[in-house]
């Protein structure tokens, strides 16, 4: 194999600066729509599990058919059907996120989608294409992890000792393609919450705007940083430094050493910061992340 020329490394440089600016750009494109208008004005009002902003779902696929995480006291354990496995990824996040926001602005845990399942990741900001590597593919693949896992929660305190546990769905039927029946009426695909699942939701919902979870997509680990921060700055009142093990626990990945976990925190916490630019977060240098009390992202509803 040919050498590449020191011209041609040159070039993938500026092609990859090119890209960061111009990603750069369109995120700060999509934080000045945030900051101009309300989520519920636009429709974008979001909502997400508290059980799931305490402690993570997977950044990237994994084999493994158990996945924990730990926020403290509390540990997240999320088990996987075997014939699909975890739910990972931004695109388990976003989906996760219509749901539950679409089960509690209705009241209800049975949840239809109507039409073309093309026209619904449209709706989600995905952009839909074929074949065996296409987004639908990749689409149908995490709905079907999604749908399919268990989760497990535990809170072990000195006081107390709690365990309990759902399914997200009872139930599912999703039509890939209802052109196959009469245009005028075609069948809808149908998510049924499981009952605890959507007990919990209506119970503790957390307000987010769904147009700042798209926007930083391209990292899970942003969506987490978002999420969490929009979580605790609902109750905060004294500044409170988490220190690095800890964080790592919470959000995690597969990091061998605490330093490169906390290079990607403060890599992907500078892109939350530019859609959420009020968050008062800043790094005590050998310790942690100190968090002030700031103003909270979204209105409260409840």
């Amino acid at each position: 194999m040919a050498k590449k020329k020191p011209e041609d490394k040159l070039d993938q440089a500026v092609e990859a600066i090119a890209k960061r600016e111009h990603e750069q750009e369109k995120l700060m494109a999509k934080a000045l729509d945030i900051q101009n208008e309300e989520a519920k004005e636009v429709g974008k009002l979001a909502f997400f599990s508290r059980i799931l902003v305490l402690a993570t779902m997977p950044h990237s696929k994994t084999e493994e058919t158990v996945f924990t995480r730990q926020n403290g006291n509390f540990k997240l354990q999320m088990t996987a059907h075997p014939d699909y496995g975890l739910p990972y990824g931004s695109t388990s996040r976003i989906l996760l996120a219509w749901l539950s926001s679409t089960a509690i602005q209705r009241k209800m845990s049975t949840i239809h989608i109507c039409g073309p399942m093309a026209g619904f990741m449209r709706e989600l900001g995905l952009e839909p294409t074929g074949g065996k590597r296409g987004t639908i593919t990749y689409f149908k693949d995490h709905f079907q992890r999604l749908l399919s896992c268990t989760v497990h929660f535990t809170y072990d305190g000195e006081e107390q000792w709690t365990r309990s546990g759902f399914c997200i769905a009872n139930e599912a039927e999703l039509w890939w393609k209802p052109m196959r029946f009469s245009r005028m009426d075609p069948p809808p695909s149908k998510v049924e919450l499981s009952k605890p699942f959507f007990e919990e939701l209506l119970k503790h919902p957390i307000p987010l705007d769904m147009r700042a979870i798209q926007a930083l997509r391209k990292s899970p680990l942003a969506i987490d940083i978002y999420s969490w921060l929009t979580y605790r700055y609902h109750s905060l009142k004294s500044p409170v430094v988490i220190p690095w093990e800890s964080l790592m626990l919470q959000f995690g990945g597969n990091y061998v050493h605490k330093h490169h976990f906390r290079e990607s925190f403060l890599k992907q916490l500078r892109k939350v910061r530019v859609v959420y630019p009020k968050a008062n977060i800043t790094e005590i240098p050998g310790k942690g992340m100190k968090l002030w009390p700031s103003p909270t992202h979204v209105t409260p509803t409840h």
